[in-house]
């Protein structure tokens, strides 16, 4: 099963048999070697026929070593790797889809309520233009556009929220040039950094308690810890009885296996928590909000 959900988010799998490693080693390594190469000129080969198809000129001038490496989470968890934004499973939005029941056992998970929508004033053209990414008088039109993107999906670090700016701009790659792009169009949204990440806020709703998002593409290190401590909150009868109130705060989070990594943000985050009083929980405008029932 592990075999297959790698395959499913776009790996390949070499298998070396222990019983073939003992007998001839020197033969593994030769055959691994030549499937490696032979995939490795394959893979170089479809990245000509994209690049030769591919609609902006900007991805030929992004460094490759810019690329954000991406937890992908599924059944396995976690598996780092650089991975190219339409791929981006992250698993997580997998991991996160709302369930029928409660992974914990006693657990009310927060029902789903849709928002009204609300009248809002004109705010002009979000047409993504490649063409004009890097133009200075397409800086207000991308203000507009990040701002769109935090009230949907904030609060989100501004690294995940350069990808998602990039991949509305059809690229493939957050190279440096991008980033520092928005970074210089941050002017219609808040920044608040937290252990040192910056993650971006619609205006004014910066908050320590923040209604857990369970339908977005993320890893759990993109979760801020506002969302967190609010889950942990809305479950904090039966999680103050467990045994390891982390571990079924994962679950409730959607992870299917803790790893020591998640583990450690998830401490981090319980942590500040009991630093922090509750707040009034921020206002959550769009519709992949969970509710306080």
């Amino acid at each position: 099963m592990r075999q297959a959900v790698l395959e499913n988010l776009g790996w390949t799998i070499l298998r070396i048999w222990s019983t073939d490693w003992f007998k001839n080693p020197k033969a593994v390594v030769e055959r691994i070697h030549d499937a490696l190469t032979n995939h490795l000129e394959a893979d170089r080969g479809r990245r000509v026929v994209e690049d030769a198809n591919r609609i902006t000129p900007f991805d030929e001038e992004l460094p490759t070593d810019d690329i954000e490496p991406v937890e992908q989470s599924n059944a396995t968890e976690t598996v780092t790797a650089p991975v190219k934004l339409e791929q981006v499973p992250d698993p997580i939005m997998d991991l996160l889809e709302p369930r029928e029941e409660p992974l914990v056992a006693g657990v009310n998970r927060p029902e789903h309520v849709p928002i009204e929508a609300v009248a809002t004033e004109e705010v002009g053209d979000l047409t993504p233009d490649p063409e004009q990414f890097y133009d200075v008088a397409y800086i207000p039109r991308l203000e507009r556009l990040i701002e769109d993107i935090v009230k949907n999906e904030g609060p989100l670090p501004v690294t995940l929220l350069s990808r998602r700016v990039a991949q509305k701009h059809g690229w493939q790659r957050t190279g440096r040039r991008i980033v520092e792009q928005v970074r210089a169009a941050l002017a219609r949204i808040d920044v608040h950094n937290a252990d040192g990440i910056d993650f971006a806020w619609s205006k004014g709703s910066h908050s320590n308690r923040v209604p857990f998002q369970t339908d977005l593409n993320r890893s759990i290190r993109d979760i801020s810890r506002a969302e967190i401590a609010w889950l942990y909150d809305a479950n904090a009868e039966t999680l103050e009885q467990s045994d390891d109130p982390v571990r079924d705060l994962s679950r409730l989070a959607g992870l299917l296996r803790l790893t020591a990594d998640s583990r450690s943000y998830l401490e981090a985050c319980l942590e500040w928590r009991k630093e922090t009083t509750s707040m009034p929980v921020a206002d959550a405008p769009q519709e992949n909000r969970d509710c306080d029932p």
